[in-house]
């Protein structure tokens, strides 16, 4: 039961509530009503990604900014419906319970969670509503994109790959594959292949697509970063081309070299153009090293030595200081 009581001037409040006190709510704006619980968690199971979602939770936990919403049970008095978070109670009824899970495959996933995860804690934080109205606002706010900037912003591809490339946010979701490209792009502002302008016009997830097709001719030894064995002047002039070849054409009828509705062909065939008209880098026999992290120093130049500060009678010479020459012409 709920921890806290509930007065009627409240409109919401954080309480702690069992998990046999919560039920689905049969209305979702993602199916059809359905009074069924049983019948419910099929469906969350086979259609809405629970599977990965307990993945997520063995290994971290609950959400702690994203937690249930419930209001109180039309029919049975101290129970609750869960208007927002139907997903995330089924994944934590299947960790508590594998046995309630739809199919026996099903249950022997959600088996290995429970036991190689972290368990999952009841009570259960949720915010309790006093009516499904006073919820409706916030779910609006959750589900219905900006709205001007009242709704979550939503991350772009480069919003995305820069948060991804600052620490660890999960071992169960796959590492974003706009990193290279990113660090690609940062490093040719950074070393003035590009301008800042020219790269805010290059479309990241276009320079991913064509990376499988021309990481070997850029030379570049890893699909993460700029790590590279190549001569530095040639692996910039190599990856300025590239990225030139990606800045969309002033013309609209005219589409440029690397565009975003390539085919797997095309792709191929540019990655074989930039061996062929010479851009790729030759010279391969660097250590690996990273550009943007370890910048290869220019050969040092070779200091003057100074005047010898030995005695002149001491020093070598080509011409003895006893040799004399006798020249009869006056003018010399």
């Amino acid at each position: 039961m709920a921890t806290k009581s509930k007065t009627v001037q409240t409109e919401h409040e954080q309480q702690l509530v069992h998990f046999n006190l919560l039920h689905f709510d049969p209305v979702n704006p993602r199916r059809d009503p359905m009074e069924d619980e049983v019948q419910i968690r099929s469906v969350l199971c086979a259609d809405e990604g629970v599977l990965k979602l307990a993945e997520h939770m063995a290994e971290h936990g609950q959400n702690p900014l994203d937690r249930l919403a419930v209001i109180d049970h039309p029919n049975l008095p101290g129970h609750y419906v869960v208007p927002e978070g139907n997903r995330r109670l089924c994944a934590m009824q299947l960790l508590r319970d594998p046995d309630r899970a739809p199919t026996i495959a099903a249950r022997k996933l959600f088996e290995k969670l429970r036991s190689a995860g972290r368990p999952v804690a009841d009570p259960i934080g949720v915010v309790w509503f006093r009516d499904r109205e006073l919820a409706r606002v916030w779910m609006s706010v959750k589900h219905e994109g900006e709205q001007g900037g009242i709704g979550t912003v939503k991350w772009d591809a480069k919003m995305k790959t820069r948060h991804n490339r600052e620490g660890v946010t999960s071992g169960t979701r796959p590492k974003n594959p706009n990193l290279q490209a990113e660090s690609l792009l940062e490093y040719a502002v950074a070393a003035r292949l590009i301008t800042s302008t020219e790269r805010d016009l290059i479309a990241l997830t276009t320079i991913t697509r064509y990376l499988p097709n021309v990481r070997s001719a850029l030379a570049l030894l890893n699909r993460d970063d700029c790590t590279t064995n190549a001569n530095q002047s040639e692996f910039n002039a190599a990856l300025q081309r590239f990225l030139r070849d990606a800045l969309p054409s002033d013309d609209p009828k005219t589409v440029s070299a690397v565009h975003s509705r390539s085919q797997a062909g095309e792709r191929t065939s540019y990655g074989e153009n930039l061996r062929q008209k010479g851009y790729s880098p030759t010279e391969r026999s660097h250590e690996p090293y990273d550009p943007a992290k370890t910048p290869r120093a220019p050969p040092a130049k070779k200091q003057p030595t100074g005047r010898s500060a030995s005695h002149p009678d001491h020093r070598n010479r080509l011409i003895m200081s006893g040799f004399v020459v006798s020249l009869r012409d006056p003018v010399l």
